[in-house]
């Protein structure tokens, strides 16, 4: 990792692990709500503005917001359209996994020189249009027939659940 708001890597990962024991022990509760979109599904994940506290300045941050918020720089302009979107109530659909696709589709954001990121680049299909009513995507929940799988009649494809608080 390259160092941020002058915090060097070692920093950081020390503020996060302290972050995580407080969790783990309760002093803080885990991220469930992001604070710029109101995001409450998907990732979710804590934002830290200082590192000298791993408790005092956090801030909980979905994770699209969250790699918008560090894309400052990167890509002024989509950070400014993107926040400007989601202070006029705009709703984004929830991210389940770390795929910076997922930015450079939907915001242009690149995915910048992260080998994580790289690896990612193959294509992404596009988004599927949002439902009038919603503002959502179309449900992806069916019979395990629909996506070309043998199954019985009684069994039904659901999205595995996951924990409201996925580790970095």
């Amino acid at each position: 990792m390259k160092s941020y708001k002058g915090w060097t890597h070692e920093q950081r990962m020390a503020s996060l692990a302290k972050t995580k024991e407080a969790i783990r022990k309760g002093i803080i509760p885990a991220p469930s709500k992001c604070e710029l979109c109101d995001q409450t599904e998907g990732i979710i994940q804590y934002h830290n503005d200082d590192y000298s506290d791993p408790i005092k300045y956090l801030r909980q941050f979905c994770w699209r917001c969250h790699m918008m918020y560090h894309s400052k720089y990167r890509a002024p302009e989509s950070y400014r359209k993107y926040f400007a979107e989601v202070k006029a109530g705009k709703r984004y659909p929830p991210v389940y996994r770390h795929d910076f696709r997922i930015l450079e589709r939907d915001h242009g954001v690149p995915g910048g020189d992260n080998p994580r990121r790289q690896q990612s680049r193959q294509s992404l299909p596009p988004r599927s249009p949002p439902t009038p009513q919603t503002n959502r995507p179309p449900s992806r929940t069916g019979t395990l027939a629909d996506f070309g799988l043998q199954t019985s009649e009684d069994e039904r494809y659901e999205r595995p659940k996951r924990p409201p608080y996925q580790q970095y």
